[in-house]
């Protein structure tokens, strides 16, 4: 087997998380730029039988009151920005900071790589058409951030969480207070009885630092004093606890 093909196999055992949607593989799905790195690299393999052609797009990505917003910026670059890849072979995207982040400060972007036909475009239509939309989180952080600061017991220090009804639905409410964005997955509510009720088994969702999310709950969950959220956070397999907010349930 050539060597080039071998070390692209073993670098796809050795990664925790890759993702996979028709004839593209895409790994790492969770980027990152640490504070002392210029670049990080996202793997494009096609895995079909017919050529693709592929364009990346790095935008902003904010959390605000209106949800989640995606804007065009210019202090992360993504190279090439357009591609085409063989069946079989697979092509690096260089996502590289252009402009510096701010010391102590975390970043949020979306790489959004877009599946394009590669057939001749039909006359009637405007432009190239879009086959698929693939949307890779990337966050790029200042000095003084690293790779222990993304750890789950590090980032739960900062998060806060609280059950909340509105016209007659339930939510759960998540603040995170710190330096550092949280991947929130396999969420539970544990009791003081030792039960836990689960609320979602895979990928809850994000919050960046100095926001706050909110998801809609299936059913009503029963909120009672001493429980806490446990979920897995960020990278981490095993699951985490995070306290409530002073005030649990409104």
């Amino acid at each position: 087997m050539h060597l080039r093909r071998l070390s692209w196999l073993l670098l796809l055992l050795l990664a925790p998380i890759f993702a996979k949607a028709g004839s593209v593989l895409i790994f790492p799905v969770n980027p990152r730029i640490a504070g002392d790195e210029k670049a990080v690299a996202v793997w494009i393999e096609n895995q079909g039988s017919a050529p693709l052609r592929i364009q990346a797009r790095v935008q902003a990505w904010e959390q605000g009151d209106e949800g989640e917003v995606l804007t065009p910026q210019t202090s992360v670059a993504g190279s090439p920005s357009m591609m085409q890849i063989l069946p079989g072979k697979r092509q690096m995207l260089r996502l590289i900071r252009v402009q510096p982040t701010p010391a102590g400060a975390e970043q949020a972007y979306r790489v959004l790589i877009d599946e394009l036909d590669a057939g001749p475009v039909a006359p009637q239509a405007n432009g190239v058409r879009l086959q698929m939309r693939y949307s890779v989180p990337l966050f790029v952080q200042g000095p003084g951030l690293g790779q222990a600061d993304t750890r789950g017991d590090a980032v739960a220090k900062g998060l806060r969480w609280r059950l909340q009804r509105d016209k007659g639905s339930s939510y759960l409410v998540v603040r995170n207070e710190g330096a550092v964005s949280a991947r929130l997955s396999a969420v539970g509510l544990l009791n003081p009885d030792g039960t836990k009720t689960d609320i979602v088994a895979g990928l809850l969702g994000y919050v960046h630092p100095r926001r706050q999310m909110r998801w809609k709950l299936p059913g009503a969950p029963a909120g009672s004093e001493g429980q806490t959220l446990s979920a897995r956070i960020n990278d981490d397999h095993a699951p985490t606890s995070i306290a409530p907010s002073p005030m649990q349930e409104e």
